[in-house]
């Protein structure tokens, strides 16, 4: 239905964002999503985030 983004950096020259997708069954419809929601119960393992990064750079570039 909508998209949020938080984009950050702040003390260390970066780019950290979040984007989180917004559904008609939100639970809290035009309030930010509580931190547990959305938290990940455990880290993404390290291959699945570097193909993701991939995929990312060549959409970025054209590429994709």
């Amino acid at each position: 239905m909508k998209v949020n983004y938080l984009l950050l950096g702040n003390h260390v020259p970066h780019l950290h964002t979040h984007v989180l997708r917004r559904y008609l069954d939100d639970p809290a419809p035009g309030d930010p999503i509580e931190w547990p929601a959305i938290a990940a119960e455990r880290p993404t393992d390290e291959a699945v985030l570097r193909r993701q990064a991939a995929r990312l750079r060549a959409a970025l570039s054209g590429r994709g």
